[in-house]
């Protein structure tokens, strides 16, 4: 298979849409082999990061390695005006982030935010797109390939991500461009401590509902976009057009997906080809007729602004009004892929938590996929035709993240390849 960086190769269209509209002449990100080259320093940098480890920015991100093209994340502030450069870091725990933004040409700058949590923050800037041009940047960044917007999890910071992208890891991934989508949530690094359970409870409840607010805003314009820009005319095919884009979510990031797909105003978008749920966090009866009682289309959730801002007390069973499996269904043209495994220790931990703090006792869906086998009309029959679950194996002599961290496994990206040209 033909290396590839995530976000590096060669775009056909060398021009970037500036604020006002117009187009500028840009240099065409190059076929990256640095991590072929430098595999081994990579791995360690990144198993340094998942540690949470005080690192030494200026030499894990050197000026040599190239910008990100496109990132969308809640934790920059608002530009003065389109087209100028945006400072973000990670680690603020605010609780009422920013909305959320498009950054294109993300890069180190250099300089680190002071100590948080015990380690430096690196400072990273990107040029801010006015939303009313997403559109037009997406099909300018993607090349002619597949987007693929990805969620992050619980716990993960935006250096992670940017760092993989920059290094072209996972260099497999040909038939995509992926998109990052950056949002705020704590880093911590104790498996089952107290304080590891009470910021997984207040990530849950207060920064994934929010982050899935604030991106729930840009769909709502990508779909306008996409459809002015592409003279498409269909109420519920918002998606006619040549570019085509799906949706991968790890762990944690489901949930922020869910949020997103009920605060649409539009249930039946079909603006994406696929959804990807990998190691979900959330409860296996996701789409169970008990979880979707009725039409999404009728459906009004409160959840979130009822319960996230007092997440101390927030009623883990007002889950149940959320109708999941509809709203989400609803994004997609094709199909929605859970891909899951039995053994994930990081869903366990989960499960836990769950019970210890709050004495509520939950299965996950991303170890509890079988369920659905066991016995039939446990899944909604409007959902059957539309979910496909499909079960990871990896091997025990795989390092111990593998368990959970597995979105970029050799064996989920072969099946992300195998469903880019499908169509819904």
């Amino acid at each position: 298979m033909t290396s590839s960086c995530w976000n590096c190769n060669s775009v056909t269209d060398s021009s970037v849409v500036t604020s006002n509209g117009d187009t500028e002449d840009i240099p065409n990100p190059t076929t990256s082999t640095y991590y072929y080259e430098n595999k081994t320093e990579v791995d360690k940098v990144l198993q340094h990061m998942n540690k949470n480890e005080v690192m030494d920015w200026d030499t894990v991100f050197p000026s040599s390695f190239p910008p990100v093209p496109m990132l969308i994340t809640n934790m920059a502030p608002p530009p003065k005006k389109y087209g100028e450069m945006v400072e973000f870091t990670g680690y603020g725990l605010d609780t009422d982030p920013y909305d959320a933004q498009i950054l294109c040409d993300v890069m180190y700058t250099g300089r680190n935010a002071g100590s948080s949590m015990g380690r430096n923050q690196p400072i990273f800037v990107g040029i801010s797109i006015d939303p009313k041009h997403f559109y037009k940047k997406l099909k300018q960044v993607s090349g002619g390939k597949h987007i693929l917007f990805f969620i992050h999890g619980f716990s993960i910071q935006p250096e992670k991500i940017i760092y993989e992208m920059m290094v072209g890891a996972p260099s497999t991934v040909t038939k995509y461009r992926i998109i990052p989508l950056l949002w705020e949530t704590p880093k911590v690094s104790t498996q089952l401590s107290p304080v590891k359970g009470f910021l997984y409870k207040m990530s849950r409840h207060l920064w994934a509902p929010g982050a899935g607010r604030d991106f729930a805003k840009l769909v709502e314009i990508l779909v306008s976009t996409a459809t002015s820009n592409e003279s498409s005319k269909s109420t519920h095919n918002h998606n006619k057009h040549n570019l085509k884009m799906s949706i991968a979510c790890h762990s944690q990031g489901n949930y922020v997906l869910r949020i997103i797909a009920t605060k649409l105003h539009d249930h039946n978008l079909k603006l994406f080809q696929n959804v990807f749920m990998v190691a979900a966090d959330e409860t296996r009866d996701f789409f169970s007729i008990a979880m979707n009682p009725g039409d999404a289309a009728t459906m009004v959730d409160k959840t979130e602004d009822e319960g996230c801002k007092l997440c101390f007390f927030y009623n883990w069973n007002n889950e149940t009004k959320m109708n999941p499996g509809h709203y989400v269904a609803g994004l997609v043209k094709n199909k929605v892929f859970v891909l899951w495994k039995q053994r994930d220790e990081a869903l366990e931990s989960r499960k836990i938590v769950m019970m210890n703090w709050f004495g509520v006792e939950t299965e996950p869906l991303g170890t509890e996929a079988d369920w659905y086998q066991e016995s039939q009309g446990r899944i909604h029959p409007d959902l059957e035709p539309i979910v496909q679950f499909q079960e990871i194996r990896t091997h025990d002599s795989q390092e111990e993240d593998i368990e959970h961290n597995y979105e970029w496994f050799p064996q989920a990206i072969a099946f992300y390849e195998s469903q880019a040209n499908k169509d819904g």
